[in-house]
């Protein structure tokens, strides 16, 4: 027994030192929309490919619904090894000097990730009145930390982002169905607003 125990704490030992000498070094961050994001700080990346796939199967899989990648460019060859476990590359922030990778996680769910547009996203909402002159509102599920689902706080009207090509009243009709089963037609633009600086994992 003292044999097979010495033993067990020498296999530790040695795969500490493996972590700490030839793995790699990331920090990791909670995103909104039970996103996490990576982002590599070190250039000891020979086991990157092993730390990535365990981190995948062992810490993030059951608790989010997207992997983020954040990757120096000196180090891109990294982006190859992170498509290997089904890593997509979503865009290059303008300081041109990274890269910004994803992998939809979940298996029950739809990939919820937005196209990226480097100049523009376009969220559009309805703003439906009925016969009784009443306004449809909604509210939005949010995901808690253990997995759970629970109904937001405030009331919102139905929408989302426009997909690439699609008119803003066909984007606004689209989302109000999707997020109600209510079917609806525009009429008309009746407000709009812009904000900078908002990075795709912000809402």
């Amino acid at each position: 027994y003292g044999f097979v125990q010495e033993r067990k704490e020498l296999f530790l030992t040695r795969r500490q030192l493996r972590r700490n000498v030839c793995g790699m070094t990331w920090k990791t961050e909670k995103l909104p929309y039970a996103g996490i994001l990576a982002t590599i700080e070190s250039d000891k990346n020979n086991n990157f490919y092993a730390e990535l796939n365990e981190s995948i199967e062992t810490k993030w899989k059951d608790k989010y619904l997207s992997a983020w990648l954040r990757i120096p460019l000196a180090q891109a060859g990294l982006a190859a090894e992170a498509s290997r476990l089904g890593f997509r590359m979503h865009h290059a922030p303008a300081d041109g000097e990274t890269l910004i990778l994803y992998k939809w996680l979940s298996n029950d769910s739809e990939d919820k990730v937005p196209y990226y547009a480097p100049a523009t996203q376009i969220g559009c909402a309805g703003f439906l009145v009925n016969k009784n002159r009443e306004i449809l509102v909604i509210k939005e599920w949010r995901i808690r930390s253990d997995g759970s689902r629970v109904p937001a706080h405030m009331w919102k009207l139905p929408g989302g982002l426009a997909d690439p090509g699609e008119n803003i009243l066909q984007a606004a009709a689209r989302e109000t169905f999707e997020e109600t089963g209510i079917k609806s037609h525009g009429i008309s633009v009746l407000a709009f607003w812009h904000r900078h600086n908002v990075t795709p994992w912000e809402k």
